[in-house]
């Protein structure tokens, strides 16, 4: 089953064999799944879903534009140095020092079908191409054999890289939060 959100109106949108959606928060009133997570984990929801009567009004074109089917995240935690090779380029050693994290604004997601400005400020930005793993309950301290619990989907993104202002924080000692965390500079699948 394909779950989505509209862009418009935030509702959970079920996809039909047809490429239309049926609106389940109209559909289902107040019986309707919360998100999509929680579309995505109801068992009883899907078995039911196939007896749902499909009235038009229900009903919107394929075309119908989608947002990121989770709710607004508050944040991107990021891994730096994880890849041998760009470690290297960026003149680090990987056997020395290990990954490390870094946050990205929710202000930096950039979802199918929006368009990324050219950051300002920089002339000199640069891409790196990310596996994304969204989360899609929260939890602390979980035990390794239950993180998978927590995962709610996989996807491809862009970590976006002012590389100027990136270097010059660098020079100076400080944090390079202006040269990564910088509106629009995590595109998502």
């Amino acid at each position: 089953m394909h779950f989505a959100r509209a862009a418009e109106t935030g509702n959970v949108l079920w996809q039909l064999t047809d490429g239309r959606f049926c609106d389940l928060t109209i559909a289902l009133g107040t019986l309707a799944p919360k998100s999509v997570y929680h579309a995505v984990c109801d068992q009883d929801l899907h078995a039911n879903l196939l007896w749902l009567p499909l009235r038009e009004d229900y009903c919107l074109p394929a075309s119908t534009a989608l947002a990121c089917p989770l709710p607004a995240p508050n944040r991107i935690l990021a891994i730096g140095r994880n890849y041998a090779d760009h470690a290297r380029e960026m003149g680090h050693d990987p056997d020395r020092e290990p990954p490390f994290f870094f946050m990205k604004p929710a202000s930096a997601i950039v979802t199918d079908g929006e368009n990324m400005q050219y950051p300002s400020l920089s002339n000199d930005v640069h891409h790196e191409i990310e596996m994304v793993v969204a989360i899609g309950k929260g939890g602390a301290n979980i035990p390794a054999d239950k993180a998978l619990e927590h995962v709610y989907g996989y996807g491809v993104g862009l970590d976006m890289t002012r590389r100027d202002l990136q270097g010059e924080a660098k020079k100076m000692g400080r944090p390079w939060d202006t040269g990564k965390a910088f509106d629009q500079s995590a595109p998502c699948s």
